[in-house]
């Protein structure tokens, strides 16, 4: 999978949402909770945010903040703790920065994707988009939660949020997610079939630079200093070398760097304290010749200056010093250039053991049934769909303009095979689980892809500012300034290890 990553709503930070529905009302949540709801104070009932047809409470606010408190703590934890963050304090009671604490900081990303959510879902209201299956997606994702962690939904509820908040408020948040998700997908569509590729070769043309890429071999001599006290020796040594390697590769081409890399450091091998085996040493200057491959442009950056330099050609070279006798030779191996790699579209329906039980046999069984189903039934795009809303475990169904590499191994070969051919399918395993592979055909070239996702953004910002006018947003400070700062330990902690380890 897209090393899978979910596909997030681009116009949101977060990747939870919450919102309380008057018109998308779970009548689920409502009979099951009502007790539920009358035991916890007035606060969690509170409205903080409101549109014409939605509104967040405090309760649910309270949803909103931590899970995105979750999801950047989850993929930056060492960058938290690097400026001394302490989960178990009050977040507002510690900096982010001179003017604002952590709490300032998740408070503000967290209301404005609230303001956002409610007026996408305000928009998908007004177009009349269908939520009929929402309720039963609602449901599977409860299911998922509870398998996957192994305790009842009041238990998760209470590790991850604590005491503001309730079943019906998940459910509620959970509704206005997958309701709004899909319409913003919907939208990306629409602005996506709007585009032509002349559209994006004039685009390109106008940005050449910032959208070219080049390819390139970098390799650094370094000063050995550690055996001797003449440092100005080793240094000038060192030097030396480099500009070896500089008129090698502007007298023999890349292939004369390539040769005197693979010698410099074989000879470097054999006099090492720690000589690596000949197979390591292989692999290593493999990786070195191996360079670097479609290397964007990097305003104000000396290398990627140099490489995009007009008229920069194949085999043109750099010397650069580092300082403190390390120096650089960079050889342009393909100068700046459009990547028109293929790319690939498919569907799948991911099956996750911890979704069966812990059991990748009972995972495996359940893709090979579904697989069945589809295959004895119309066997069409849209049943397969249909399949994928009942049993797929992952946020997303489709991925387009997969580009080679850019999945995991397993799904990355099934993907890229060479007599795949549309309708194709089959069951792949991934680290993931088990997926029902369905081969949605060719992607757009690389180049294409990417200019086609910068003018998507720049629509989606255009139709975003529209719908800012259409649906205004009242909120109660007050409200909002009952937020609780902290963090609930259980949700960090987990038979005494960090869950996000």
């Amino acid at each position: 999978m897209k090393k899978f990553i979910a596909i997030l709503l681009a116009a949101f930070m977060l990747a939870s949402f919450a919102g309380c529905s008057k018109k998308l009302e779970s009548p689920k949540a409502s009979e099951e909770t009502g007790e539920a709801n009358s035991k916890i104070d007035n606060l969690h009932s509170e409205i903080t945010l409101e549109s014409e047809n939605f509104s967040i409470t405090n309760g649910m606010l309270r949803y909103f903040y931590l899970s995105g408190f979750y999801n950047v703590y989850a993929s930056y934890s060492t960058y938290f703790q690097n400026m001394g963050f302490d989960s178990t304090k009050p977040l507002n009671e510690q900096q982010y920065t001179e003017d604002m604490t952590w709490h300032d900081y998740f408070l503000e990303m967290t209301l404005g994707d609230a303001r956002t959510f409610l007026r996408v879902a305000e928009a998908a209201r007004a177009d009349g988009y269908d939520d009929s299956y929402v309720e039963a997606e609602v449901q599977k994702q409860i299911d998922n939660i509870t398998n996957s962690e192994g305790i009842t939904i009041k238990e998760y509820i209470t590790k991850m949020f604590g005491d503001t908040l309730d079943e019906r408020d998940l459910r509620e948040a959970l509704t206005l997610q997958i309701y709004v998700y899909d319409y913003y997908e919907k939208i990306q569509e629409q602005l996506g079939e709007e585009i032509t590729t002349e559209d994006c070769e004039v685009y390109y043309n106008e940005n050449t630079k910032t959208l070219s890429k080049v390819d390139y071999i970098s390799y650094t001599v370094t000063a050995s200093t550690a055996n001797t006290e003449d440092a100005e020796t080793a240094y000038a040594e060192a030097e030396k070398k480099a500009q070896e390697l500089m008129t090698e590769a502007q007298t023999k081409g890349i292939e004369g760097f390539k040769s005197w890399v693979s010698a410099y450091m074989t000879e470097q091998n054999k006099i090492s304290t720690t000589p690596m085996a000949d197979d390591a040493l292989a692999s290593q200057i493999e990786k070195v010749l191996a360079g670097t491959v479609d290397a964007g442009y990097s305003e104000g950056d000396e290398l990627s200056e140099f490489c995009f330099e007009e008229g920069r050609a194949t085999g043109d070279c750099k010397l650069t010093d580092n300082g403190a006798g390390s120096y650089t030779v960079t050889v342009v191996s393909n100068p700046a250039h459009r990547t028109d790699d293929e790319t690939k579209n498919v569907r799948h329906i991911l099956f996750k053991p911890e979704n069966y039980e812990g059991s990748e046999s009972a995972a495996k069984a359940k893709a090979e049934e579904v697989l069945d189903t589809w295959k004895n039934g119309e066997a069409t795009v849209e049943s397969f769909d249909a399949l994928a809303k009942e049993y797929n475990d992952d946020n997303s169904s489709l991925y387009e303009n997969v580009y080679q590499g850019e999945m995991v191994q397993t799904f990355n070969d099934w993907l890229f095979d060479n007599a795949r051919v549309e309708g194709d399918t089959g069951i792949v395993q991934t680290d993931y689980g088990f997926h029902i592979m369905y081969f949605a055909g060719e992607g757009y070239p690389v180049w294409e892809s990417e200019v086609r996702r910068t003018l998507i953004s720049a629509k989606l910002s255009e139709v975003m500012t529209t719908f800012e006018t259409e649906y205004p947003i009242t909120e109660t400070q007050e409200t909002i300034d009952k937020l609780p700062a902290t963090i609930p330990q259980t949700a960090l902690k987990g038979d005494d290890k960090n869950v996000y380890e």
